[in-house]
């Protein structure tokens, strides 16, 4: 049987929006919705005051018309979307969308340190291991976010990813990691010491569809790395780990290595170099986490999971 709103050979897209706590807008907020299809014809442009729409009887083309973008908007709130929403004849599919509010603010109550473990029971011994008690990584946690929120968010994306990541041999990038470099923290990328191992298993090839290969990636944007690999999973908001193999590890662990975490917006290198490297060289400004957020979160429930770095980004 058809699903409602299409026909035999008709799709349908279902369309849910997000505010900044990931949760649904009232109904008293007008969105406007837009849509075309992969030839860039408009197959929808209103205001609807609905955080729900469905688009009915969207044509199919069996090719590459069938890639569909999606953008929405609302007041006080950045632009947000998705590319491609691939539609199938008979079918209905879901996107949901995340919007950001202009100018928000960082919110991480439900992230003190003592419960980061909702993230992975891991991570407050990664979070601490170089202190001597969990009082004095709590108060660094606190200071952090506090006076550095979005540095503290990008962490805490970044943590969140790799504890979601199972890679080849079947272990969760997350369970390499060892400690993080603290005073090496940017609003884009950390640097931690893990477990020397992990570069063998990132070039590996997988062996099952849950862990997500890595291909070898650009690192001459990054001084001092030895190499680089990027995660395949995603069209936006993919995990790039990169080496500094000729990093001193400290010298009760030799067996570390330094690897350095970042997010690239886009998956195409083209797109990533001139729209990401460019726009932050010209402007000045670095990848944004919340952009992350946004991008990981809508990425992630296409896929059908959920992405929980446990801050949310409320109005200013």
């Amino acid at each position: 049987m058809a699903a409602t709103g299409v026909g035999p050979d008709t799709a349908a897209i279902r369309i849910r929006v997000f505010n900044g706590d990931r949760e649904p807008f009232p109904s008293n907020v007008q969105i406007l919705y837009r849509c075309f299809d992969g030839n860039q014809k408009s197959r929808f442009n209103d205001f609807r005051n609905a955080s729900e729409v469905l688009l009915p009887n969207l044509p199919v083309f069996d090719n590459f018309g069938d890639n569909y973008r999606v953008i929405v908007f609302t007041k006080d709130h950045e632009q947000a979307g998705f590319h491609p929403v691939k539609v199938k004849a008979g079918k209905e599919t879901s996107l949901d969308v995340l919007m950001i509010p202009n100018d928000g603010a960082y919110n991480f109550n439900r992230a003190p340190f003592d419960g980061l473990s909702a993230i992975d029971p891991q991570v407050p011994q990664i979070l601490s291991s170089d202190l001597a008690t969990d009082d004095a990584a709590a108060s660094r946690w606190t200071d952090r976010f506090e006076r550095q929120p979005p540095v503290a968010a990008c962490l805490l994306n970044l943590l969140t990813i790799t504890a979601n990541t199972s890679i080849a041999g079947g272990r969760q990038l997350l369970g390499f990691l060892r400690q993080i470099v603290f005073n090496r923290m940017e609003q884009d990328r950390i640097f931690c010491w893990a477990d020397g191992t992990v570069i063998q298993q990132l070039r590996q090839k997988p062996e099952t569809p849950e862990q997500v290969r890595f291909v070898k990636a650009d690192s001459s944007l990054h001084p001092g790395a030895t190499g680089s690999v990027k995660a395949k999973q995603f069209a936006e908001a993919n995990l790039q780990v990169t080496f500094h193999e000729n990093d001193q590890p400290p010298a009760d662990h030799p067996d570390w290595t330094l690897l350095e975490l970042d997010i690239d917006y886009f998956d195409d290198p083209g797109a990533h170099f001139f729209l990401e490297v460019i726009r932050n060289s010209v402007t000045k400004s670095l990848t944004d986490p919340a952009q992350v957020l946004a991008l990981r979160w809508m990425a992630e429930r296409r896929a059908g999971r959920d992405f929980d770095p446990l801050y949310v980004i409320r109005p200013a």
